[in-house]
């Protein structure tokens, strides 16, 4: 039998859009489209019509059109299904219903973005959030919007851990390659936590030190600093981390987060967007007090019993993919 087509639309390949790649393949013919961000009107304009001419082309292909954020690449493939009748599902990640001024982040910061997202929440046939605090913020922009809540998940295998008592590292996972991804993943914060235990190493896996070699240079030598590197090598990282921190200004979720819970780790964050929802009653939610984070730490390295996680099943690769093809099959 023929399998429906569905149009999958995203901005970067990343771990949660290849996830929800492998979830749609399950019972659809998945057709991706990747919109390139630019950056200026010409660049933009190019982008845009590019995708018109494909939606234009391709759009009665299709039984409905997935688009991962709201963005200026979300407003067409959205428009082209609502004008042919055919259902559209967004997935609002977290950057698209938000706006930091300091530090011109979130969708929000733009005019012409904020507009081609809140368009976009309004007349998808539904927004999927990927927390509760997501959802909340969909809500405050348009009250009436259709809405569902699914949790993004975590796709590493769970594999045999170092004994807690033995993991030796303090660990944040985070793609840093400005000084903008620097202050909203809070590793200035962190590096301050790390001058105060000189004894304890720290590691920032993600860390650009190409681009910020000049801002690197400043940092304690009990600062581990390693490259963006393969999503699969980071259980490697995991088994031999204690303590996890996502120290961020601006957060939706936290796959790393989470992911780091699966192994074992006791998680630290701020209580910022949907991390409190992911941690639970299983770490510390703090505020961005770099002395009260290191004493939360250094009790942790002195804890002589085992420590054991409790790994939410809402958080697995499973309970998302029942969720995302119970929703668009109806």
């Amino acid at each position: 039998m023929k399998r429906p087509k569905i149009l999958l639309v995203y901005p970067s390949w990343s771990t949660f859009v290849k996830s929800d790649y492998e979830i749609l393949s399950h019972e659809f013919e998945v057709i991706t489209y990747h919109f390139k961000p630019a950056k200026g009107g010409l660049k933009v304009g190019i982008e845009l019509l590019k995708q018109t001419l494909f939606m234009t082309k391709n759009i009665f292909r299709f039984s409905m059109v997935y688009v991962w954020f709201a963005d200026q690449h979300s407003i067409l493939p959205i428009l082209f299904a609502k004008l042919t009748g055919r259902k559209s599902y967004l997935v609002i990640g977290g950057y698209d219903v938000c706006r930091i001024p300091s530090l011109h982040y979130g969708v929000f910061t733009s005019k012409m973005r904020g507009f081609a997202a809140s368009w976009s929440m309004k007349n998808c046939t539904m927004n999927l959030a990927v927390s509760r605090n997501v959802a909340r913020k969909v809500k405050a922009i348009h009250p009436k919007a259709s809405l569902n809540v699914v949790y993004n998940c975590v796709t590493l295998q769970p594999e045999n851990a170092d004994p807690w008592l033995k993991r030796t590292k303090v660990l944040t996972v985070a793609s840093i390659d400005s000084e903008r991804t620097f202050l909203i993943k809070g590793i200035d914060t962190f590096v301050e936590i790390a001058r105060l235990l000189p004894a304890v190493n720290f590691v920032i896996a993600g860390f650009d030190k190409r681009r910020l070699l000049q801002l690197a240079s400043g940092f304690p030598e009990n600062i581990t600093l390693v490259d963006s590197l393969p999503h699969d090598d980071l259980p490697d990282w995991y088994r031999q981390t204690r303590v996890y921190c996502q120290l961020s200004r601006s957060e939706s979720f936290g796959v790393a987060l989470a992911e780091s819970m699966m192994y074992g780790c006791i998680p630290i964050v701020t209580r910022e967007g949907g991390m409190p929802e992911v941690v639970e009653n299983n770490g510390y939610i703090v505020k961005r007090n770099p002395k009260s984070i290191a004493d939360i730490i250094a009790d942790e390295f002195n804890r002589r019993e085992e420590v054991e996680i409790r790994f939410p099943d809402k958080f697995q690769f499973n309970t998302r993919k029942a969720r995302i093809l119970e929703i668009v099959r109806n």
